[in-house]
Formats: structure tokens, C-alpha cells, sequence
């Protein structure tokens, strides 16, 4: 580490969360990372009042909690109240697609991802990692994804406020293991399984979707994707539009699983995709058996509320496989 430095565990994002992991923060710390998290408007208002941050990072806005937000302006503003009493001395870290829209002061932000003030060149997936170029060298993110990416570039930028040059820690980088359920690459003897199943959204699926699909897959890529949760009256737009997505992806096959996933089901199928749909668990994992093999990737994604978890932990268990 370049100084103490403290960090939240798991997701101790709330407002009992929160105060907990100030508490059990040492005296000596010079930097501390926590994470702000909402359901609702005025959530991260009243989080930020408790950890008065510094330097505030928003990673990204995305559909989700629609259930409890009420619609996609107030997730933005709700996300946005990262920014409540934005002091002379604070500095912003934004996604470059949203820096007109909170009326930052452009001296005090920094922001990362395509048009942005720091970014990433070519950026490409390997059974190793996600490979990428900033700043005129290479990096390898153990993790696959591109939101990886773009988390990595907010640290960047974090870094860069803080008197840092992010390429003195691409071997940090390099070390990153990622939590369980968030992209994660098994190797389960012939064949490969990607545990995704942390929490799902449309942008989340899509995201995974690209990845799996960038993939120089050896045999086939199969996608199991659970019910997304808490999109309210919006959840059948938003299903049936992540359905019609999968169907113009290279996928060779598809598992849908849940009550909401029927509706991505139907438009999948509408539009030619092959694929099964069922609401048990133990049906779908009778269909993941079919294609486990022939070096096979089987991609694992849902909301939290629909354990998809299990289904792994079922692999490990028919396999003998420990990580």
C-alpha cells in the first residue's frame, strides 16, 4: 500500500452499514474507501452527510431498484446526490457519458471512459483476463469485463488526484481477484463456467452478454439468465428488450429461469434464438448439464433475490471442483 489505507467489506452500504464501518476504522488511516449505496431517492444524501467524502466517485448509473426509485430520472438524481454539498476542496470522478449533467465544476471533475479525460484503447477479452491500453501501455485485468475497465479507470482518476501515476500499479492491478459472483472464470476440467451471478440488470446482462459473446470460445457459449429484480412496473419492457438483445448476439444457446425471464424467453425465441425456459432451478440445472463439456462457456447471471449461486455451488458439487 502507498499509505494506511481502510476500505468497507462486503456491502456495508447503508445507513446501518455505513456508520458500522467508520466505527472500526483505525485512527491512522490516511485514505478510507466506502461505498455509498440506494434504493431510493435521498439515500446517498443522507450517507454522504454521515462520510462526507472527499473525493466522490460515481462508477455508473444504470436501470435498477425502478421498483423503489419510480423511474430512470430518479435513479439519475438519486445517484447524483453523491455530489450533495460539494465543498471547494471536493473533487468528482464521473462516467464521461454523464459530466453535463450535474452541473460540476469542470476544474474540480474528472472523468473516465470514452471521451473522457482518462480511457482505455483496446480493449479485448482472453480466457486470462480483459486486456487493455491506457496511457500508451498494457494492462491485464483478471476479471472479465469492461465495466471492469471502466471501475479501473475511477481508480485511476482517484489515483491521479491524489498525486499518483496509475501505471506505477499495473502489477496491483494484475493481483486483482474479483469478488465472488462478479465475473468470475471457473475451469471445471473440459469445460469453462463464468459465475455472474452476484445481481443482474438490463445494463449488468448486456455488459456480460458482450463480454461472453468477445470471447475466443473454443466450442460454444451458453448464457443461463435469471429473473432481473425491482424494475417495477418497467420489468417486462426491460425483459423483453434484453431477450431481443440475446437473440442478435453470437450465443449458440440460452436458459432462461424465473417468472419475469419468460417474457425475455418469448422474445428471444421470437426472434430465432434457441433456448429453454423454466421456473425451477433444478430444471435449469438439468439443462446446463447438456453443455458441460466440448470446452463449452456457460455464462451464469441473475438478481440476487434468485440465489442463482446455488446453481454453481450444484457444479461444484457434481465435478469434485474446488477454488
Amino acid at each position: 500500500l502507498i499509505a494506511p489505507t481502510y476500505r468497507s467489506e462486503g456491502n456495508l452500504n447503508s445507513q446501518i452499514g455505513l456508520p458500522l464501518v467508520l466505527s472500526n476504522m483505525n485512527t491512522d488511516v490516511r485514505y478510507a474507501v466506502v461505498e455509498l449505496g440506494a434504493s431510493r431517492r435521498g439515500d446517498i444524501r443522507r450517507l454522504t452527510e454521515i462520510a462526507r467524502p472527499r473525493i466522490r466517485v460515481l462508477t455508473a448509473v444504470g436501470e435498477e431498484h425502478l421498483e423503489t426509485f419510480g423511474s430512470m430520472r430518479d435513479v439519475v438524481e438519486g445517484n447524483g446526490e453523491i455530489f450533495h454539498r460539494f465543498g471547494e476542496g471536493d473533487r468528482a470522478v464521473i462516467p464521461s457519458s454523464l459530466k453535463e449533467h450535474y452541473g460540476l465544476p469542470p476544474d474540480r471533475t474528472l472523468t473516465f471512459g470514452e471521451g473522457g479525460n482518462l480511457r482505455a484503447d483496446l480493449v479485448r477479452f482472453s480466457l486470462e483476463g480483459t486486456l487493455f491500453r491506457f496511457a500508451g501501455e498494457d494492462f491485464l485485468l483478471p476479471v472479465l469485463s469492461r465495466g471492469a475497465v471502466e471501475n479501473a479507470l475511477a481508480s485511476f482518476c482517484v489515483l491521479s488526484l491524489l498525486g499518483y501515476d496509475p501505471r506505477e500499479f499495473r502489477e496491483e492491478l494484475t493481483g486483482f481477484r474479483p469478488p465472488p459472483g462478479r465475473m468470475n472464470l471457473l475451469r471445471f476440467g473440459d469445460f469453462y463456467l463464468i459465475d455472474d451471478t452476484y445481481n443482474a440488470n438490463p445494463p449488468s446482462v448486456r455488459n456480460a452478454l458482450e463480454t461472453l459473446c468477445a470471447l475466443p470460445a473454443p466450442s460454444r457459449r451458453i448464457f443461463v439468465l435469471g429473473d432481473m429484480l425491482e424494475l417495477g412496473k418497467e420489468s417486462e419492457r426491460l425483459h423483453r428488450e434484453v431477450g431481443a438483445f440475446m437473440a442478435e448476439s453470437a450465443l449458440d444457446f440460452a436458459i432462461f429461469y424465473g417468472n419475469e425471464a419468460r417474457h425475455a424467453f418469448e422474445e428471444f425465441r421470437r426472434r430465432g434464438g434457441r433456448g429453454v425456459f423454466t421456473q425451477e432451478k433444478e430444471d435449469a440445472l438439468e439443462e446446463m448439464l447438456k453443455w458441460m463439456g466440448d470446452e463449452n462457456i456457460i455464462l451464469l447471471k441473475g438478481s440476487r433475490g434468485m440465489r442463482m449461486e446455488a446453481l454453481v455451488e450444484k457444479v461444484r458439487e457434481l465435478t469434485g471442483y474446488e477454488f
